[in-house]
Protein backbone atom coordinates (compact mmCIF):
# COMPACT_ATOMS: atom_id res chain seq x y z
CA UNK A 1 0.00 0.00 0.00
CA UNK A 2 1.41 3.39 -0.95
CA UNK A 3 1.77 6.42 1.32
CA UNK A 4 -0.95 8.22 -0.64
CA UNK A 5 -3.36 5.41 0.24
CA UNK A 6 -2.51 5.80 3.94
CA UNK A 7 -2.89 9.55 3.66
CA UNK A 8 -6.30 9.25 1.99
CA UNK A 9 -7.45 6.65 4.50
CA UNK A 10 -6.40 8.85 7.42
CA UNK A 11 -8.16 11.86 5.92
CA UNK A 12 -11.32 9.84 5.35
CA UNK A 13 -11.33 8.51 8.93
CA UNK A 14 -10.80 12.01 10.30
CA UNK A 15 -13.85 13.38 8.49
CA UNK A 16 -15.96 10.43 9.63
CA UNK A 17 -14.97 10.75 13.28
CA UNK A 18 -17.39 11.91 15.96
CA UNK A 19 -14.98 14.63 17.07
CA UNK A 20 -14.84 16.12 13.57
CA UNK A 21 -18.64 16.20 13.34
CA UNK A 22 -18.88 17.94 16.71
CA UNK A 23 -16.29 20.51 15.64
CA UNK A 24 -18.09 21.14 12.37
CA UNK A 25 -21.42 21.52 14.20
CA UNK A 26 -19.81 24.14 16.44
CA UNK A 27 -18.48 25.98 13.40
CA UNK A 28 -21.95 25.94 11.82
CA UNK A 29 -23.45 27.42 15.00
CA UNK A 30 -20.74 30.08 15.16
CA UNK A 31 -21.28 31.06 11.52
CA UNK A 32 -25.07 31.11 11.98
CA UNK A 33 -24.74 33.48 14.95
CA UNK A 34 -22.56 35.81 12.88
CA UNK A 35 -25.13 35.67 10.10
CA UNK A 36 -27.88 36.57 12.58
CA UNK A 37 -25.95 39.71 13.52
CA UNK A 38 -25.45 40.60 9.85
CA UNK A 39 -29.12 40.10 9.00
CA UNK A 40 -30.68 41.66 12.08
CA UNK A 41 -27.97 44.01 13.30
CA UNK A 42 -27.96 45.16 16.91
CA UNK A 43 -31.53 43.91 17.28
CA UNK A 44 -30.28 40.32 17.34
CA UNK A 45 -27.32 40.76 19.65
CA UNK A 46 -29.24 40.22 22.89
CA UNK A 47 -32.50 38.83 21.51
CA UNK A 48 -31.55 35.86 19.30
CA UNK A 49 -28.89 33.19 19.40
CA UNK A 50 -28.36 29.88 17.67
CA UNK A 51 -27.98 27.35 20.46
CA UNK A 52 -28.13 23.90 18.89
CA UNK A 53 -27.52 22.08 15.60
CA UNK A 54 -28.51 18.47 15.01
CA UNK A 55 -30.03 16.44 12.17
CA UNK A 56 -29.73 19.41 9.79
CA UNK A 57 -31.91 21.56 12.07
CA UNK A 58 -30.69 24.77 13.70
CA UNK A 59 -32.41 25.73 16.94
CA UNK A 60 -32.53 29.44 17.68
CA UNK A 61 -33.49 30.98 21.02
CA UNK A 62 -35.47 34.17 20.41
CA UNK A 63 -36.50 36.65 23.10
CA UNK A 64 -38.41 39.11 20.94
CA UNK A 65 -41.60 38.70 18.91
CA UNK A 66 -40.28 41.20 16.35
CA UNK A 67 -37.07 39.21 15.83
CA UNK A 68 -39.06 35.98 15.64
CA UNK A 69 -41.33 37.44 12.95
CA UNK A 70 -38.33 38.65 10.94
CA UNK A 71 -36.56 35.29 11.19
CA UNK A 72 -39.73 33.46 10.20
CA UNK A 73 -40.05 35.71 7.13
CA UNK A 74 -36.39 35.31 6.14
CA UNK A 75 -36.12 31.63 7.08
CA UNK A 76 -35.33 30.37 3.56
CA UNK A 77 -32.82 33.18 2.93
CA UNK A 78 -31.05 32.40 6.21
CA UNK A 79 -30.85 28.67 5.43
CA UNK A 80 -29.62 29.36 1.89
CA UNK A 81 -26.90 31.71 3.17
CA UNK A 82 -25.57 29.11 5.60
CA UNK A 83 -25.60 26.34 3.00
CA UNK A 84 -23.94 28.62 0.45
CA UNK A 85 -21.16 29.42 2.90
CA UNK A 86 -20.47 25.72 3.51
CA UNK A 87 -21.10 24.81 -0.15
CA UNK A 88 -23.36 21.93 0.85
CA UNK A 89 -26.82 21.35 2.25
CA UNK A 90 -26.06 21.28 5.97
CA UNK A 91 -29.20 23.01 7.23
CA UNK A 92 -32.71 22.14 6.07
CA UNK A 93 -34.86 23.75 8.75
CA UNK A 94 -34.92 26.19 11.66
CA UNK A 95 -36.67 25.67 14.98
CA UNK A 96 -37.35 28.56 17.31
CA UNK A 97 -37.51 28.64 21.10
CA UNK A 98 -39.33 31.72 22.30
Amino acid sequence: MSWNSFKNLAKQKTYQSHTWRQAKDSLVIEHANKLLLQMLGDQAENKAQVIYFKNKILTIAVLSDEVLARLTEDKEVFIAAINEHWQQSLVTDLHFLS
